[in-house]
């Protein structure tokens, strides 16, 4: 085997080497994307989530102060009283 014949050999090698790499790093970037994209859709519903509980909140609220009419108890007091 010649040197011109090793060499061309070698850069052959280093040719599938550098397609393998590349492969991998698009397979990376997919991957990073991917993630990157349910990150954002957990945070959009994580300010969901958010603004659900603080309605709920006020939801609570609301029926905490419509009850207050009526005893629930012996020593519970309403509104009236």
């Amino acid at each position: 085997m010649t040197l011109v014949e090793k060499t061309v050999m070698l850069l052959q090698e280093i040719k599938n080497a550098t397609a393998e790499q590349e492969a991998g790093v698009s397979q990376v970037n997919d991957a990073v994307s991917h993630l990157d994209s349910l990150t954002q859709q957990n945070a959009a519903m994580v300010e969901e989530l958010a603004a659900a509980a603080s309605s709920m909140d006020q939801q609570v609220g609301v029926v905490h102060s419509s009850i207050q009419v009526f005893r629930l108890a012996d020593g519970d007091r309403t509104l009236a009283e």
